[in-house]
């Protein structure tokens, strides 16, 4: 969570970037665009996870 915050404020390319360059430029699209990015790989990176957890676990 701090890592993805950290990017947002101080990245000057990436992923963490396009907000703030959508914002600069005037484009709701790549702002909408980073964010439906950012809410898609925050669920593959949740999956992730728990299928990491259930196998350690063994469930």
């Amino acid at each position: 969570m701090f890592v993805v915050a950290a990017e947002l404020i101080a990245a000057s390319q990436g992923i963490g970037f396009l907000p703030s360059d959508g914002r600069t430029l005037a484009r709701p699209d790549i702002i909408v665009g980073s964010i439906l990015l950012f809410a898609f790989l925050g669920s593959c990176s949740d999956l992730a996870v728990k299928e990491v957890r259930d196998r350690v676990v063994g469930r």
